[in-house]
């Protein structure tokens, strides 16, 4: 683009990044990020949680924690998005703890994640059979202000062996 006179900007950079994550080109996606600060491009949350998801999904997850600490977190510029994509990282590691953890750090810090976040996690101590977790979660997300909402009750209801589809059917 550059070559041609344009100059891509953050939707554009996002894509790519993106895309570079999806075929596991990590240290490629790397330096497509270095190279977009290096040129003014300002990073959105969007980049954060494309990055972050990324590096999860690759199995990077220090590097993931390194990024929240050294780059997204110190930015201030992160959302619930952001949250979402490195609790799900811990989860899907199995480092629930972590991931509860990284979650009362957040409202410890002034943020209030928002039901997905607390789902997520929800749902990391419900495929591991932390009946106890979950629903000690849910008490701190009804603690924080939310109430649970029909996601919340499906993940709830699968601990527990219900499986349902959405018509109300058990098959």
């Amino acid at each position: 683009m550059p070559q041609r006179g344009y100059s891509p900007g953050i939707v554009t950079y996002n894509a790519v990044l993106r895309g570079l994550f999806r075929l596991r080109r990590v240290e490629e996606a790397k330096e497509v990020f270095n190279c977009m600060l290096g040129i003014g491009v300002v990073a959105d949350s969007t980049t954060y949680a494309i990055v972050i998801d990324g590096l999860c999904e690759s199995n990077q997850l220090d590097e993931a924690k390194r990024f929240w600490d050294d780059i997204v977190w110190p930015s201030n510029i992160h959302d619930n998005y952001v949250y979402a994509a490195m609790i799900k990282g811990l989860c899907r590691s199995g480092k629930i703890n972590e991931a509860v953890h990284f979650l009362y750090e957040l409202v410890d810090s002034g943020v209030t994640p928002n039901i997905v976040c607390y789902n997520v996690v929800i749902d990391g101590a419900c495929k591991l059979s932390m009946k106890r977790e979950a629903y000690q979660i849910l008490r701190e997300m009804r603690k924080n202000g939310l109430n649970p909402d029909a996601v919340t009750w499906r993940i709830l209801d699968k601990l527990h062996g219900n499986r349902g589809n959405d018509f109300g059917l058990r098959i």
